[in-house]
């Protein structure tokens, strides 16, 4: 599947916005290649009104041709009064096209989904439920196993889908970025592969078979320990800023001497506390490798976490125990 730019959704404030844009394999376009396929079975309301307006004008059409063309002796008097009921009904019939395609019937879009991923029945997984997330645009699929972890589908209608695992506590975690943390390697070589979510999902079962007692484990690490850069205010000075657990805590960074140290971190509820600890460093080389990732565009986690976790490990004792009570992923031993 391709690599495409879409909308991940926030599920707790789905009616206020849709959040940050990223980058996220595609599982294919929900697009159909004829308008056919979308006034297939029972039409919605929209497409019904159109359809029956439709009919409507081209009976009404047939009736008065049939009660004046007896009248018309004249080829071109035919013609003339023929092409204004021609014209409107080719207009009607484009607006009834692409209303039937802007609001797309909801039941023959499910259908033509789970026959696309009709191959995770073979893992055991079926759809429990569809409905709009938002009217004509956005619809989510939950499927489910008796034994994993379930997965909920979230696609844009004609722009693609996004797939995600739902933890223990009802928190969604995509599942490209999953990939990425448990394998880098295999999501890279994914990338470029027409079958991407399907041999993604043979790693996924894999994964759950043989670990499934780390599994939740490691998604609630991937779900709150995806560092992403953060630009703060000038009344924050930092070489950078790192944010993690859902933009509730932000980790600011400094150098010197070509080593990076903790300036400070942040948490919601819990304010700021202030290290700057620059005796406490990296190592040169691991300053080197951290820096270096910084300017990329999408830094490796692989590489970041552990550098991010041990400096907040040494500085421990200067940070207050109840940040991590209340973010306990943030402790070496995670």
């Amino acid at each position: 599947m391709k690599i495409i730019v879409l909308h991940e959704v926030d599920f707790h404030r789905i009616n206020k916005s849709i959040t940050k844009v990223m980058w996220t394999p595609a599982l294919g376009r929900l697009g159909f290649k004829s308008m056919k396929t979308r006034i297939e079975g029972i039409p919605n309301k929209p497409q019904t009104i159109c359809i029956i307006s439709l009919a409507f004008y081209a009976l009404t059409m047939i009736a008065f041709l049939c009660i004046n063309a007896p009248g018309l002796t004249d080829t071109s008097e035919r013609l003339r009064y023929c092409l204004p009921w021609l014209i409107g009904l080719v207009i009607l019939f484009c607006i009834t096209l692409s209303v039937c395609y802007y609001f797309p019937n909801i039941k023959e879009l499910k259908l033509k989904f789970i026959k696309e991923y009709s191959f995770l029945e073979e893992y055991g997984y079926h759809c429990k439920s569809s409905f709009y997330l938002k009217k004509d645009k956005i619809i989510q699929y939950r499927y489910v196993h008796d034994k994993f972890s379930p997965i909920i589908f979230v696609s844009y209608i004609r722009r693609g889908t996004v797939p995600y695992l739902v933890t223990e506590n009802e928190e969604c975690v995509n599942i490209w970025h999953f990939l990425e943390y448990l394998d880098e390697d295999s999501y890279n070589s994914l990338k470029e592969d027409d079958d991407a979510f399907k041999h993604c999902m043979e790693i996924m079962i894999d994964y759950m078979k043989t670990k499934s007692v780390l599994f939740s484990r490691e998604l609630e690490i991937c779900k709150n320990l995806t560092f992403y850069l953060y630009n703060m205010p000038d009344s924050r000075p930092a070489e950078y800023c790192l944010g993690c657990y859902d933009g509730s805590c932000f980790i600011d960074f400094n150098i010197q001497n070509g080593m990076v140290f903790l300036e400070r971190i942040s948490c919601d509820g819990l304010g700021c506390f202030e290290i700057s600890n620059s005796e406490i460093t990296l190592s040169l080389e691991e300053s080197e490798v951290f820096q270096e990732e910084m300017k990329k565009s999408s830094f490796s986690q692989k590489i970041i976490r552990p550098l991010v976790l041990k400096l907040i490990n040494l500085n421990e004792d200067l940070i207050c125990a109840d940040v991590f009570n209340q973010y306990p992923l943030l402790r070496i031993n995670t």
